[in-house]
């Protein structure tokens, strides 16, 4: 799946991710907004920073369900703009 690519194009809003170290680049080296969703090792660290820096929500790898993952969607819907802005001035820092 060619991943950098699809991160370009401009239909794609934001991504769910496990936040694994290469997709966490890649996302916000394309300025998307995310929805985390960390496992394991570095995933939840990653996670806490994008969350941090108002990336996109953060779920409990612990209590995810259907419902939680409904919620972090329309939770980006609802603030995709903010979500938007903030991936993206992640993304020119680390360009810099």
């Amino acid at each position: 799946m060619p991943q950098i690519e699809i991160l370009g194009l401009e239909d794609l809003s934001a991504v769910l991710t496990h936040c694994g170290w290469g997709g966490t680049l890649e996302c916000m080296g394309a300025g998307k907004p995310v929805i985390c969703y960390p496992g394991f090792g570095d995933q939840m660290m990653n996670a806490k920073i994008l969350h941090g820096k108002g990336c996109g929500p953060m779920l409990n790898p612990a209590r995810a369900g259907a419902r939680q993952i409904r919620n972090a969607v329309q939770d980006v819907v609802d603030n995709l703009g903010s979500y938007q802005c903030k991936a993206k001035d992640v993304s020119e820092q680390l360009k810099k």
